[in-house]
């Protein structure tokens, strides 16, 4: 039972943190942003632990590549050009795309209903994309940078995995796992924020300081990364893959009221219409019957 309330916790943590995190990246550019809030959570990570981590060095590298370094250089550029509700309503397809990456990738066969709600979650995406212009006239790099982060996450999710099965019997020091891929997406995050001071079109709003800022910074690391990250591999081994992924369905009802609450901004009729796809879809694909002829589906 405690493991299913760290998990809605940590669901509830990272729903705001979009919000969180377009307050940040409006004072800070997004790679720098990014860099800053891990930093100070290997820091908040190392105060309580410094023990090594167990699984393979390769394992931790990669997750931390995957699930620091790549998932938020596309998530905190993506939040420079579109609104949280969006970019939660695609995160949100991250069960569904690790469905699919099941299906290619471990030749595992999808269900009817599987399908189905995938087709169904994809149109109401496109809802979003699109927002009402047929023609596309509007800039879809955002939404765009937000489902690359999406793929980032159900990457990530299998090397996390791979950690998970190298645990060792006996007692063994979570928090010093989250710590080293945290590190390790750190030190990957370097170059790309060098290259953004260096070459790119950095965006410094040093005027709009102040404790909305620093709140959502302190949130971002450690509510949403140290605290977060831990609890959510906690619960991948604990509760398994499938359901704790599923959990990101919630995701798009906390940032819709966590936007109108702290930005004042009322997603409009396209995002809803959007968002009633994507969760109807959702819910459809977890339905258990009709099994497409072949391999049955991972439970």
């Amino acid at each position: 039972m405690v493991y299913h309330l760290f998990l809605w916790l940590t669901v509830c943590f990272w729903g705001v943190s979009f919000v969180a995190t377009k307050v940040v990246v409006m004072v800070f550019p997004p790679f720098f942003a990014a860099i800053l809030r891990f930093l100070i959570a290997w820091v908040f990570l190392w105060l309580f632990t410094r023990r090594k981590a167990y699984g393979k060095r390769k394992d931790l590298v990669f997750a931390g590549l995957w699930g620091v370094t790549l998932y938020f250089v596309f998530e905190n550029l993506g939040m420079v050009y579109t609104l949280p509700t969006n970019a939660v309503l695609i995160i949100s397809l991250v069960p569904l795309l690790n469905l699919l990456y099941l299906s290619l990738f471990r030749k595992q066969r999808l269900t009817i209903l599987q399908v189905a709600g995938a087709a169904i979650a994809f149109a109401g995406v496109c809802v979003v994309f699109l927002n009402g212009n047929i023609n596309l006239r509007l800039n879809p790099l955002g939404d765009l940078l937000i489902f690359a982060s999406a793929i980032s996450w159900v990457v990530y999710t299998h090397y996390i995995l791979q950690v998970e099965r190298e645990k060792p019997a006996g007692s063994a020091d979570a928090l010093a796992v989250t710590r080293a891929l945290t590190g390790w997406g750190v030190l990957f995050l370097i170059p790309f924020t060098a290259l953004e001071s260096l070459f790119g079109r950095a965006h410094w709003s040093l005027d709009a300081l102040g404790w909305p800022f620093f709140a959502g910074l302190l949130f971002l690391s450690v509510c949403c990364s140290s605290i977060g990250f831990y609890l959510w591999n906690m619960a991948i081994r604990n509760l398994g893959p499938r359901y704790t992924t599923n959990t990101l369905y919630v995701m798009p009802i906390v940032t819709g009221v966590a936007e109108a609450v702290i930005l004042r901004s009322i997603p409009n009729r396209y995002t809803l219409i959007g968002a009633f796809f994507v969760l109807l879809g959702l819910y459809i694909s977890e339905q258990k019957k009709h099994t497409v002829k072949g391999i049955s589906p991972s439970k």
